[in-house]
């Protein structure tokens, strides 16, 4: 005989409570799945480069 359990993963998305810190610049967000920003991630690397290149 088989018995079913509760899992143990919560389903619950995270949503890190903890603001940016003041250097960040604030951006809106874009409201897309992974898919469309992983297709576009070479495209915004390029454009980010100089930021995140100054980064160090």
């Amino acid at each position: 005989m088989s018995t079913i359990q509760a899992g143990s993963v919560d389903n619950k998305p995270f949503i890190d409570p903890t603001p940016l810190p003041d250097h960040i610049p604030k951006v809106p967000e874009l409201g897309v799945t992974s898919a469309p920003l992983k297709s576009a991630a070479f495209f915004i690397g390029a454009y980010c480069k100089e930021y995140n290149g100054s980064q160090k």
